[in-house]
């Protein structure tokens, strides 16, 4: 399922660029080239575009025409990216970095990207024009009962009522083309009920992004402290609380470091300082590791502060990290009674270039028998001193992960 997901993506993503440049709402207007530029600017930036891609998504299961079911992802994007520009203002959320890039604002001035964002929103309402019902799907989906009150919720501290921010266009997404196809109350409820729960979901996820991870990772927020980094408290109540059920499922919780700068941490001290703090906090009931991206973080102390709280140190194999042999080599580095690893990349080799060397991930083309074996030596030495092994082998490895998976056991 994930690499005919990951297919569907990779086929349809240069699609889904085209089609958000070929309709993008550019005004004929002598004076108004600042407003085109922001314009380009806010469809050129990049993302994920998880939103127009359930949308095609939805339109092939429900038998869209192609046309139709570009113009309706191109509506809920330019939605979804009206909604950014207004979420980085001052007075809203106050970003200052959007995808690696200064946001709107900051680029282009407050105004511009005020009128940019309306522009946006326009462009989607005309497009969903030609479906009287989905301008009242959307106009539910944006306002004080979707993203507008979502984004009111959170600046009034309420997190619970936050998930609107991202829930109605998810739905949006998923129900525009059931509405399209004249399709029925069962249907449009089923898709209504997996819009919640993806919405749900991904705002959890992004919610423990921005507290925890790095601006590195997220891109967001730069030249400012991510004022709820390793907020112990949020984690429990955002994700712990509520992952509480799964718990006896639940094999190994990892908290991945982005690489830190030496203005985020001017030595290692400094973040050990606050890394002790925050696993002496957290509750007993789980599992956790600690993955670093600092290869000069790999000291004594380091791994002197995991094993005070029994937390595993993740064996990781990345780009620029020194390869698994080398720190499983290192002493004490085993720090907990279970064993995790991680191997991603091969050492050297950006993400991009794994992704453009592997994709779409159906066979090996790069054996790694170094990485291999330092994953068999892991095995065998938990299997030795009687511990859990957790290895996680990830496509970008050798092109696909079960035939390297396969390898450890031949």
């Amino acid at each position: 399922m994930n690499e005919r997901l990951t297919n569907f993506r990779l086929l349809n993503l240069p699609r889904i660029e085209a089609q958000l440049r070929a309709r993008l709402p550019l005004s004929s207007f002598e004076g108004a080239d600042r407003l085109n530029e922001a314009l380009r600017y806010a469809v050129n930036s990049g993302g994920k575009r998880i939103r127009p891609l359930l949308t095609l998504l939805s339109s092939e299961i429900c038998g869209i025409p192609a046309g139709d079911a570009d113009a309706l992802a191109c509506a809920v994007e330019y939605l979804h990216l009206a909604s950014v520009i207004f979420d980085d203002l001052p007075a809203m959320d106050d970003a200052r970095m959007r995808r690696h890039l200064p946001a709107l604002h900051l680029a282009f001035g407050e105004g511009v990207a005020t009128l940019a964002a309306l522009s946006l929103y326009a462009r989607a309402f005309e497009i969903l024009a030609g479906w009287p019902a989905l301008v009242t799907e959307a106009a539910r989906a944006v306002g004080a009962e979707g993203m507008a009150g979502g984004q009111a919720a959170d600046l009034g501290g309420v997190h619970s009522a936050r998930l609107r921010k991202t829930a109605p266009l998810i739905c949006l997404a998923l129900q525009g083309p059931a509405h399209a196809a004249g399709a029925g109350q069962d249907e449009l409820a089923a898709l209504a009920e997996l819009g919640e729960l993806l919405g749900e979901a991904y705002q959890i996820l992004d919610d423990l992004l921005d507290a925890l991870a790095a601006e590195s990772e997220t891109g967001k927020t730069a030249g400012q402290e991510n004022p709820a980094f390793l907020d112990v408290e949020l984690l429990k109540t955002m994700f712990l609380g509520p992952l509480e059920p799964y718990r006896e499922r639940t094999a190994v919780l990892i908290f991945e470091f982005g690489t830190f700068s030496k203005k985020s941490f001017a030595e290692l001290g400094a973040f050990l300082e606050r890394l002790d703090a925050f696993l002496a906090a957290l509750p007993a009931e789980f599992r956790y590791s600690v993955e670093i991206r600092n290869p000069e973080y790999l000291q004594p102390e380091y791994f002197e502060c995991l094993r005070r709280h029994r937390v595993a140190h993740v064996y990781n194999a990345w780009s620029r990290m020194p390869e698994l042999h080398r720190q499983i080599a290192i002493p004490e580095s085993e720090t907990a009674d279970f064993v995790v690893s991680r191997a991603l990349l091969r050492y050297g080799r950006p993400y991009e270039k794994a992704v453009e060397a592997f994709s779409p991930y159906t066979e090996i083309r790069d054996p790694n028998p170094e990485a291999r074996q330092a994953l068999r030596v892991l095995v065998n030495r938990s299997r030795e001193e009687r511990k859990l092994a957790f290895l996680f082998v990830n496509n970008r490895l050798e092109g696909n992960a079960p035939a390297t998976i396969i390898s450890l056991v031949e």
